[in-house]
């Protein structure tokens, strides 16, 4: 490297380092320094020294503001319209009602006992002569429950045992549930005398009125009826509870056997112009309705647009199946989902009426999300590992809660199968039924969801959803169905085909159902989450910021490494340029006496 001034290296070093500093800011390109290295007055030198001290903390401070927004990993959305052959979506359908009255004898006899008790049109204590037969009425100091007196023969051992439940009803807490004073608070606000048998509780007329009422009681007559009212919805919606503890508490062969059979829904199915019958369907499990059923195939990819290119399905619903207890609507739930993920139709999906024709038109969202640092998306690879599933922020959440109940309730909270059978829940761990156990899972569903770390998935798709519907099939139609299913003896439907024969009009078109499911359109968004603030963009704001402040280019960068190494070199390296410097004058010496002949 040659240096600015050979002499330098010939003064001592204070000055030498002094020399190589005015000589850089006298030919440096830096806004303001040549101004107060080369003016001869103070004033001015002052001045501007002032000016490039300002421009200095200016240019630190937008430096430092810079380096901030890249270190914030903001990111921005991008959305594009691509075109392509799109695979058909899996689909999912459950009947909304889980158990069917034929199968019901297959039940434990507590859930047996609840279903043939229970009836929201009647009260939830009904007299001895109305109990159903193997059941009674039990008084503890909980409250009044009912109870099994045997064991249910029909079960085939499918059902959970009755020693394994216990005393269910004793340790459910059902406030009051089940010895409410329904005779003194009926909802149409009638009184009665509970002590004495009969409708009407006994004979004679009583004082205060005709119909064996006092004037207290006529007067209280009416806000006993809005009380009796209220008690009933609340009745209700408990004995609701208790059936989802009930029906969870069944093993999944009972689950299967006592839930509605797509061999007997189906009437027709085509998909992507090809037919498709009850073998093509996948059955799971679902805690609220029962046997559902998924159609997923990878191969059926849809090139067209329009009903013809998509999911045809038509349903017989078997409407005197229902209990009607405890379904108090009829059709099915339907869960549209990517293909691989786990269905929860109790937690999402649309609802299809029975009697109509529901078309469903998708248009398909593929999102695509930033990980660490910019976000918080979780990487599938490793759930799908770990679990053996495609992932979803729901299945992350829920087994992260059901490991957390195992763990902390010493007991399993899990009612779905299909999330038993990958958490591998043993029959040595047993279901959270006493007050405790419930109150433990309580607490750990209402926590913070964070605690799980399920975040959305990097990579997805969703697809959004037109749903419209029309009344279907009409009159004629109907009986063309109901020929279809007379006409399948081998699955013993004489029961269905007598009562079918039997309705008209609106009753019989509620035992049906069609669903259509289709892209509307095979363009899809693609939903691409970016970094707003790129190293590339970062680089050129840092020059930006440093040419506006003090007027440094990228050759100024060069000026001062040249300086940096000049510096170093004239404070570190005089000691070797002085050796070498002695080193040749003494062989200058030597050659020159050399040379001289002597006298």
């Amino acid at each position: 490297m040659r240096f600015e001034d050979d002499k330098i290296f010939d003064n001592p070093r204070k000055e030498r380092l002094q020399k190589a500093l005015s000589i850089y800011l006298e030919k440096s390109s830096v806004s303001g320094v040549s101004f107060i290295i080369g003016t001869k007055y103070f004033v001015v030198r002052t001045l501007w020294t002032i000016l490039l001290i300002i421009a200095l903390i200016g240019m630190t401070i937008h430096l430092t503001l810079l380096f901030l927004q890249y270190t914030s990993y903001q990111k921005a959305s991008s959305t594009d319209l691509q075109f392509s052959t799109l695979p058909l979506p899996a689909v999912t359908f459950c009947n909304v009602n889980p158990v069917r009255m034929s199968q019901v004898h297959r039940a434990s006899p507590e859930l047996a006992g609840l279903i043939n008790s229970f009836d929201p049109e009647r009260p939830l204590n009904p007299p001895a002569s109305e109990r159903p037969p193997g059941f009674k009425l039990n008084s503890s100091n909980d409250g009044t429950t009912y109870s099994s007196l045997k064991d249910n023969d029909n079960n085939d051992g499918d059902s959970f045992k009755t020693d394994d439940v216990g005393n269910l009803f004793d340790n459910f807490d059902f406030d009051s549930f089940l010895n409410t004073d329904w005779d003194e608070s009926r909802a149409d606000g009638s009184g009665g005398d509970k002590s004495r048998p009969g409708k009407g509780g006994g004979g004679g007329a009583k004082p205060g009125g005709s119909d064996g009422t006092s004037g207290n009681e006529k007067k209280g007559k009416d806000n006993m009826g809005e009380k009796g009212k209220d008690q009933t919805m609340s009745s209700v919606r408990k004995c609701h509870s208790v059936f989802q503890i009930l029906y969870g508490a069944e093993s999944l062969h009972t689950r299967e056997r006592m839930g509605h059979q797509l061999r007997h829904m189906h009437i027709h199915c085509d998909v992507v112009g090809r037919k498709c019958k009850p073998g093509h369907f996948k059955r799971v499990s679902s805690s609220a309705f029962g046997n559902c059923y998924t159609l997923q195939y990878d191969q059926f990819l849809v090139s067209n647009d329009g009903p013809s290119s998509g999911l045809d399905l038509t349903l017989y619903l078997q409407r005197h199946e229902y209990i009607k207890a405890f379904t108090p609507s009829t059709g099915i739930q339907v869960v549209v989902h990517e293909p691989g993920t786990i269905p929860f139709p109790e937690d999402e999906g649309f609802s299809v009426a029975a009697g109509t024709h529901t078309v469903v038109g998708l248009k398909m969202q593929d999102i695509s999300r930033l990980g660490d640092p910019h976000g918080d998306c979780s990487d599938v690879g490793h759930f799908k590992e770990k679990y053996g599933v495609a992932y979803t922020r729901q299945t992350c959440q829920k087994l992260c809660q059901a490991t957390q109940v195992i763990e902390n309730c010493s007991c399993s909270g899990v009612r779905d199968i299909t999330l038993s059978k990958i958490l591998n829940v043993t029959d040595d761990v047993r279901p959270c039924r006493s007050r405790e156990e419930r109150s433990c899972v309580s607490k750990i569903q209402h926590m913070d969801k964070s605690s799980c770390n399920c975040n959305n998935p990097c990579k997805e798709k969703k697809y959004v959803k037109t749903i419209s519907s029309r009344p279907w099939p009409n009159k004629e139609y109907a009986k063309v169905y109901v020929s279809h299913v007379c006409a399948r003896q081998k699955y013993d439907f004489d029961l269905d085909c007598r009562e079918l024969k039997q309705k008209q009009g609106e009753e019989l078109r509620q035992e049906f159902l069609k669903l259509s499911i289709y892209y509307e359109d095979l363009n899809y968004e693609q939903l691409r989450e970016l970094p707003s603030y790129k190293l590339v963009q970062l680089l050129c704001d840092v020059g930006g910021s440093i040419g506006l402040w003090i007027g440094l280019s990228l050759l100024s960068l060069c000026e001062v490494i040249h300086l940096v190494t000049n510096l170093i070199i004239s404070a570190c390296c005089h000691g070797i340029k002085s050796r070498c410097k002695t080193q040749k004058d003494n062989e200058d010496e030597e050659r020159i006496s050399s040379e001289i002949p002597l006298s």
